[in-house]
């Protein structure tokens, strides 16, 4: 897949998640924080780095799984979006 069309995705997906909104139970008009491409962000190694400020947050990454060439040079794919949430939580 181009990576000019699997940017393009990512923009209009990142873009559609910053404008969600919700009231929290305070009555707060609260939204995400922190919106980026996935990079291994909730490993354990990589997870110390984030801040409480860094959520609400949505990772994006692609998934590319199976492609097929048709034809006049076509080719199509199939490509997974996961959406990775993280949240600031007081459980103990």
């Amino acid at each position: 897949m181009s990576l000019s069309i699997e940017r393009n995705i990512y923009t209009k997906v990142k873009t559609a998640l910053e404008t969600i909104t919700w009231v929290d139970q305070d009555s707060v008009t609260q939204r995400l924080k922190n919106v980026d491409k996935y990079r291994g962000q909730f490993d354990p190694e990589k997870a110390a780095l984030l801040q409480p400020s860094d959520f609400p947050a949505v990772f994006i990454q692609f998934s590319r799984e199976n492609f097929m060439d048709l034809t006049f040079g076509i080719q199509m794919y199939d490509l997974n979006v996961i959406l990775h949430f993280g949240y600031e939580s007081y459980a103990d």
